[in-house]
């Protein structure tokens, strides 16, 4: 198990605490090999599918600047208005796709 004393010496208390609150999923104040397992394939699957969605061109912004205090909008509005629209765009033809195989969108 990591437990929040563990953490704290490396990680310091603000981000012990955001990696206890993420990964513990059964809420007893620390990490088991297997929450940590289960947590990190999500996460990792997630992010593959999000690079994989995203347009080349637009994945420089996810590498370099996803990390830290980044909000979308510090990105320049000509960028966030392409990768909006490269969005919509995606979600669009995914729920067109699913209403071809006869689900019911709203």
């Amino acid at each position: 198990f990591l437990s929040m004393a563990e953490l704290t010496t490396p990680f310091g208390e603000e981000e012990a605490l955001n990696l206890v609150g993420f990964h513990d999923l059964d809420g007893d104040g620390q990490v088991a090999r297997e929450e940590f397992g289960e947590v990190f394939g999500l996460w990792a699957g997630t992010a593959k599918i999000v690079m994989d969605d995203t347009p080349k061109k637009q994945r420089k912004y996810q590498m370099k600047d996803m990390e830290g205090d980044f909000n979308i909008e510090d990105l320049p509005g000509k960028v966030t208005a392409q990768s909006l629209e490269s969005s919509q765009k995606l979600e669009l033809s995914r729920l067109e796709a699913l209403r071809a195989k006869g689900h019911q969108i709203r």
